[in-house]
């Protein structure tokens, strides 16, 4: 079949994934990605900051790019949750069209939660016969349960690590105060989590998106992500604790000599990785499941018609 590509214009990161779809499995081609935090400094029912606008504008438009030069035939783009959030998210939308000829779909904040789950399972060689999928994103986090290799009806929270960052976090490196203040937030929001999908012994975490596989990537000591190694990769509530003491007892701009953190995203690590140690905290679990596919791939085994099958699970 023709190539298929997938936008993820994210809050704080966009990526692109041009694949072919052979046999019901996903073959990437190219993976592009860049952290433009395009929901700085945005507060619910405002506006989109014009520099954030533009740097998004300038990152799509290469996009664009490569789909031409690839010779893709169709594409799916899912913006997420600043789309939801801000006022004049239809209008930079339309913008994207009219400047780089990208097509956004908005998606609420179940649909992303869905499709995140079906790219997990793509990702997966053994699917937990029971799973919280978590995918925290820059103004959102996604919770998504699955249920003998099928995704079930998730939830999403106005819970972000950019808006996090920017509401809790004042000094650098943070106050204790400051971090008290975070983990509160954050504890509380996960009630509503676990009053959704109930701790059991049997049920995995598994996570996935930038701020999880960038976690593992530190773990893993990578000095060239590598998707193959992060994917099966198990955090540790030892290993995620260890590595915010660590981060918070250097600046953020130290924190980039260190391998496996992408730059920018030196700031908002460190909400990440108490989001990450709250939910294994809160659910009783010593590790997290990581996988690299998520709403990429998601967007595209869910757009394709040859491609439905995947949505059983697995690929």
């Amino acid at each position: 079949m023709d190539l298929a590509a997938a936008l993820d214009v994210g809050s704080n990161t966009l990526r692109l994934l041009i694949a072919r779809v052979q046999n019901g499995r996903l073959r990437p081609v190219l993976l592009d990605r860049e952290v433009t935090r395009l929901s700085q400094n945005l507060i619910p029912g405002g506006n989109l900051d014009p520099a954030a606008q533009e740097r998004a504008l300038r990152v799509l438009a290469r996009f664009a790019g490569r789909i031409r030069e690839e010779g893709v035939g169709r594409v799916f783009g899912g913006a997420t949750a600043w789309a939801r959030l801000a006022a004049d998210g239809g209008q930079f939308m339309e913008r994207v069209r009219a400047e780089t000829g990208l097509d956004l779909s908005l998606l609420s904040g179940r649909e992303e939660a869905r499709l995140t789950a079906l790219g997990v399972l793509s990702g997966l060689k053994e699917t937990p016969d029971r799973a919280l999928v978590v995918d925290p994103g820059g103004q959102s986090s996604e919770f998504t349960p699955l249920e003998a290799g099928r995704p079930g009806e998730g939830l999403s929270l106005n819970l972000g690590v950019v808006s996090l960052c920017e509401r809790h976090l004042r000094h650098d490196p943070p106050l204790a105060g400051e971090m008290a203040g975070l983990k509160a937030e954050v504890v509380q929001a996960l009630s509503r989590v676990k009053a959704a999908f109930a701790p059991a012994p049997e049920l995995a975490l598994v996570g996935t998106a930038g701020t999880v596989t960038t976690i593992a990537a530190m773990v893993l000591e990578l000095r060239d992500y590598d998707p193959a190694r992060v994917t099966g990769a198990r955090l540790t509530l030892e290993q995620v604790a260890g590595l915010l003491d660590r981060l918070l007892a250097m600046p953020a701009a130290r924190r980039l000599e260190l391998p496996g953190l992408e730059r920018g995203r030196e700031d908002v690590i460190v909400p990440g990785l108490v989001l990450v140690q709250s939910l294994l905290e809160e659910y009783s679990r010593n590790e997290m499941l990581v996988v690299d596919a998520g709403l990429l791939e998601g967007l595209i085994l869910a757009g394709l018609p040859e491609a439905g099958s995947n949505e059983a699970g697995g690929a």
